[in-house]
């Protein structure tokens, strides 16, 4: 399917309204599999020091019961993708990026999991996300690599999905105006610059910041930001 710049424009305009994760996942999913076509593409959230799925959805609902968590956790740090973008890193990496086509032949993750699994070439696009979480998108392909142009198109759309799926995350936890001050925080705003866009006083920026401090369990502005 191919897409303009307005119908992209408009999806990720949908993603700001989406009502829960799962609708998020079922609109994201759609919007990059259409852009980056693919043999199948994933959505997942997960703790990596907790060894704990948080959430995962893929184009291909049978996804989700092909295989157990200790099936997973028992090969995912071999994944070549990975390996080549740390757990909270923004990026986006390719099998290929990461390891040679002989390499990755000779190897046990090839032989029982990628190529029965159809998934010979991965593409894996990230959130920013504090530093034990994995945040993002893997795209699976049997025939042939991803392309450098569809490792820009997956970066240039990456930062809007992961604001969208950051201001979900957040609408359950702080409120509309602890969210106002913590976009502007994010945005490089002092506390006096976020008081005069808000039309409020620095002290009441301050009491806005200790609140989003305790729920999002963080004590600094950069962990704030981190965590959103």
């Amino acid at each position: 399917m191919s897409l303009s710049v307005e119908d992209v424009a408009g999806e990720l305009r949908a993603l700001s309204g989406c009502g829960s994760v799962d609708r998020f996942a079922e609109i994201s999913l759609q919007l990059v599999w259409d852009l980056i076509p693919c043999d199948g593409v994933g959505f997942n959230d997960i703790d990596e020091a907790r060894r704990r799925v948080d959430f995962f959805r893929s184009t291909d609902p049978a996804d989700a019961e092909a295989e157990t968590e200790e099936e997973f956790w028992s090969y995912a740090d071999d994944l070549p993708i990975c390996r080549g973008l740390p757990p909270g890193s923004a990026g986006v990496v390719r099998t290929e990026d990461v390891i040679s086509r002989r390499d990755l032949r000779s190897s046990r993750i090839y032989a029982d999991v990628l190529h029965p699994y159809g998934s010979e070439h991965q593409m894996k696009l990230s959130f920013a996300a504090r530093p034990w979480i994995s945040r993002g998108y893997i795209f699976d392909r049997s025939d042939g690599p991803f392309s450098d142009r569809e490792r820009d198109v997956a970066l240039l759309v990456g930062p809007h999905l992961s604001n969208a799926y950051l201001r979900l995350r957040r609408r359950g936890t702080l409120t509309a105006r602890e969210c106002e001050v913590l976009d502007l925080v994010a945005a490089g705003m002092t506390n006096r610059e976020v008081a005069r866009s808000l039309d409020i006083s620095p002290g009441t920026v301050r009491a806005h910041l200790e609140h989003i401090y305790g729920k999002l369990g963080v004590g600094s502005r950069t962990a704030a930001i981190a965590a959103r």
